[in-house]
C-alpha cells in the first residue's frame, strides 16, 4: 500500500513539475528574447541620436554659420516663404526627423518642447505621458548635479510592442539668441544650460503578435508549448533582431556618408582604411592612394555661388564612383574640395592608370565648368613599418607638387 501511494506521489509530482518546468523555460526564453531584442532597440536609437545630433551640428557649422555672413540671406523657421533663405539648425533637424519618420514606417523620430514655436504649437509640444515624464526627470537630474542623460521604456500598445528612447535637449549658447529674442517666441527667459525639450526615438516592432500566439497555446496543451514555444520565440526573436539590425545599419550608413556627394565622409573613411589596412598587411599587398583636390574651386564658388560648386563637387564624386572597381576600391571626400582615393592591391603603374583616367574624364564631364583637378599618388607594400597615415600624408604632399606645377595634373610622391 505504501509502496502505490509511493508510486502515485512520484506521478503526481512528475504531472506538476514538468508542466511547471516547461512554463518557467517558456517564460524565461520569452524574458531573455525580450530583453534582447530591447537591448538591440536601444543601441539602434542611441546611434539614430547620435546621427541626428552629428547632422545638426554639421549644419549649424559647415552650412548655416558660413551663410550668415552672407547679406540678404535668410536663416529661419520660416525660410520657405523667402527667396533666398534656408532653415535655422533646429528647423532643419525637425524636418530630418520627419524625413526618417516617413521612409522608416516603423521608426518615429521628433523633436519636442513645452514651448514649442506658434508655427509648431500642433505636434510641437509633449504628446505622451512619458515624454512629460521624461522632461521632469532630465530637469530633475539637473538639479541635483547631474549629467541628464537619456530615458528609456518598451510599453505595449494596441497588441504591439513599442520602445520609446528620449534624449535630453540642452539649451546651447549658439541657440539662445534666438530663442530669447525672436517676437514669436513663446519664452524668452532662456538661460544657457535649461532643458528646452527632447529628441525622442520611437521604435515600433510591426509584428510582434507571436509573443501574444505562444501563450494563447500554452493553454491548450504543455506538450506542445515545450516544442512550439521555443521555435516561435527563436524565430520571432530574429527577425525582430535583423529588422533591428537593418534599421542599425541604415543609420550608421547616413553617419559614415557625405551628405552631398554619397562617397563617405571622415569618419566612415578612417573606418574603412583601418579595415583595408589590416587586410594587405595580412597578404602583403600593395595599397595606392590618390588624393584629389579640385583646381580653383574657391574661384568657381565666389564667382558662380555655392550651388555651381556644389554641382562641380556630385560631378566629381560621380567620375571617382564610375572609375573605381566597385566592391574593391573606395573613396572619400574628407574636406570641402579634397578627395581621398584608396585602390586595393594596386601598384604604382595600376595608380597611374586610374589617375589619367580621372583627368581625362574631367575633361568629358556635362556641365558649364570644366572639372580640373590635382592628383597625387603614393604607393607601398603594406608592412608594419608603414601606416595608413603616412602613405596618406605621402600623397597629401605629392597633390601639392603636382599643383604647384601646373593645374590638372598629377605627381608621384618619391622619398628624398
Amino acid at each position: 500500500m505504501l509502496s502505490g501511494i509511493s508510486g502515485k506521489t512520484h506521478l503526481l509530482l512528475l504531472v506538476i513539475v514538468l508542466p511547471v518546468t516547461i512554463i518557467a523555460s517558456y517564460v524565461g526564453l520569452h524574458n531573455s528574447a525580450l530583453k534582447a531584442v530591447e537591448h538591440t532597440a536601444l543601441q539602434s536609437a542611441r546611434v539614430m541620436a547620435m546621427t541626428m545630433n552629428a547632422a545638426r551640428i554639421h549644419y549649424n557649422k559647415n552650412v548655416a554659420k558660413k551663410l550668415s555672413t552672407i547679406p540678404n540671406i535668410h536663416i529661419g523657421a520660416d525660410y520657405e516663404d523667402k527667396a533666398q533663405a534656408i532653415p535655422n539648425p533646429a528647423t532643419f533637424t525637425i524636418e530630418v526627423a520627419e524625413m526618417v519618420s516617413q521612409q522608416q514606417p516603423n521608426i518615429r523620430v521628433r523633436m519636442y518642447s513645452e514651448h514649442p514655436f506658434p508655427n509648431r504649437q500642433a505636434e510641437g509640444g509633449p504628446q505622451t505621458d512619458f515624454e512629460y515624464s521624461a522632461l521632469e526627470t532630465f530637469r530633475q537630474q539637473k538639479a541635483s548635479g547631474q549629467q541628464p542623460k537619456a530615458v528609456f521604456k518598451s510599453f505595449h500598445i494596441g497588441g504591439k510592442l513599442e520602445f520609446d528612447y528620449i534624449e535630453p535637449l540642452v539649451m546651447q549658447e549658439a541657440c539662445i539668441q534666438c530663442h530669447n529674442k525672436l517676437d514669436n517666441s513663446p519664452k524668452k527667459d532662456w538661460k544657457i544650460g535649461d532643458i528646452r525639450g527632447g529628441l525622442s526615438i520611437r521604435h515600433i516592432m510591426v509584428d510582434n503578435s507571436a509573443f501574444d500566439q505562444l501563450e494563447g497555446i500554452a493553454m491548450l496543451s504543455i506538450a506542445f508549448i515545450a516544442s512550439f514555444s521555443t521555435i516561435m520565440l527563436i524565430w520571432n526573436f530574429r527577425q525582430s533582431r535583423k529588422q533591428l539590425q537593418s534599421s542599425t545599419q541604415n543609420f550608421l550608413k547616413i553617419a559614415n556618408s557625405d551628405p552631398l556627394t554619397g562617397l563617405l565622409n571622415r569618419r566612415g573613411f578612417e573606418q574603412a582604411i583601418q579595415h583595408s589596412w589590416r587586410e594587405h598587411r595580412i597578404n602583403k599587398q600593395h595599397m595606392s592612394i590618390i588624393y584629389c583636390d579640385l583646381d580653383n574651386f574657391k574661384t568657381l564658388n565666389d564667382q558662380h555661388g555655392h550651388a555651381t560648386g556644389d554641382m562641380q563637387l556630385i560631378n566629381a564624386a560621380g567620375l571617382i564612383s564610375t572609375t573605381l572597381r566597385q566592391g574593391i576600391d573606395f573613396a572619400a571626400r574628407i574636406g570641402g574640395d579634397e578627395f581621398v582615393i584608396v585602390l586595393s592591391n594596386t601598384n604604382q603603374s595600376g595608380a597611374k592608370k586610374v589617375a589619367k583616367r580621372l583627368l581625362e574624364g574631367g575633361k568629358t564631364v556635362e556641365g558649364d565648368h570644366p572639372l580640373e583637378w590635382s592628383l597625387g599618388i603614393a604607393c607601398a607594400k603594406v608592412t608594419s613599418g608603414i601606416s595608413a597615415t603616412t602613405l596618406i600624408s605621402w600623397a597629401d604632399k605629392a597633390m601639392y607638387q603636382a599643383k604647384s606645377v601646373a593645374t590638372g595634373n598629377y605627381q608621384v610622391y618619391q622619398e628624398s
